[in-house]
């Protein structure tokens, strides 16, 4: 699966992935990670499972990351807060 990322925003290659999906050599294919066009397969997923970490974790590793430096200027951090707000159960 590709990710295209385009100024801290993720992509999914949508066609790839409905192609994968398409398949059934296996019966099961795991798709991980989160990218703006993940809302509109949601029906096309048997289950979705999301997996978090504590607020103050995410706030560690998004600063202490290297490779890609999104979330590390005030304004994407607030960003990425409001949606961890938005999706924490």
């Amino acid at each position: 699966m590709t990710l295209d990322i385009d100024a801290g925003h993720q992509h999914w290659n949508v066609d790839l992935l409905e192609r994968a999906m398409s398949e059934e050599e296996s019966g099961y294919l795991f798709v991980s990670g989160c990218a703006e066009e993940q809302a509109d397969l949601y029906p096309k997923f048997g289950s979705i499972i999301l997996l978090t970490a504590p607020r103050q974790t995410m706030v560690n590793r998004i600063l202490l990351r290297s490779g890609n430096t999104f979330g590390q200027k005030p304004e994407e951090m607030t960003l990425l807060m409001a949606m961890f707000d938005r999706l924490s159960i």
